[in-house]
């Protein structure tokens, strides 16, 4: 748990995407309630992210310089669901 609250704070994630969302369940599990309590995303359904761009960056030179930084910043979190889930 530790690690993704890590990864969730971290300051370039907040700054670029602000925060993990999803739809959560509405019941929790009795063996996931301590869980729960210390990180309440477990909850969730399902786990996404996103950034606003505007759209005038599409022309301006270093665009895809810009999208490679976006995606960097999220790399982690994708790497340590995947994990999570066993796809890696």
């Amino acid at each position: 748990m530790d690690e993704f609250s890590n990864l969730i704070s971290d300051e370039a994630f907040l700054k670029t995407y602000g925060q993990i969302r999803g739809e959560k369940n509405k019941r929790i599990p009795a063996e996931f309630k301590q869980a729960h309590e210390t990180q309440p995303l477990i909850a969730n359904k399902y786990f996404w992210y996103s950034a606003e761009i505007d759209t005038s960056i599409i022309t301006e030179p270093g665009f895809t310089d810009k999208l490679m930084d976006y995606s960097k910043i999220g790399k982690n979190i994708n790497l340590y669901l995947k994990k999570a889930l066993n796809l890696l």
